[in-house]
């Protein structure tokens, strides 16, 4: 497996979370994860659904590259959602920066 994405049932208003999107490291830069979001985003579109929804860390610069280059936009900020409690590494880092709060983005369909 080099890559796998997992989608979230729909909510009641229209929408879908992606929950995860993942390539292997070896993998990446090869247009696996696009081409996966990108299907993600069709199957969506076909089932009538409007907003595609996921978050990231507000540390993982590349992430948010990648989504808002795919066009995904900020929509709010989860203060504190990966802690010790939540099963992360107390000294969790990425790019430098501390992994401590969650961006949440969306597409519209």
């Amino acid at each position: 497996m080099v890559g796998c994405l997992q989608l979230l049932e729909p909510s009641g208003d229209g929408e879908i979370e992606i929950a995860l999107l993942a390539v292997a490291e070896g993998r990446q830069g090869e247009g696996i994860g696009s081409a996966l979001l990108e299907h993600a985003i069709g199957v969506a579109r076909d089932e009538g659904l409007r907003t595609v929804r996921l978050g990231t860390s507000s540390a993982d610069i590349e992430n948010l590259r990648f989504y808002q280059r795919h066009g995904f936009r900020l929509l709010a900020i989860e203060r504190d959602a990966f802690t010790e409690a939540d099963g992360y590494p107390k000294d969790l880092s990425a790019n430098g920066i501390p992994v401590r709060d969650r961006v949440w983005l969306t597409r519209s369909l």
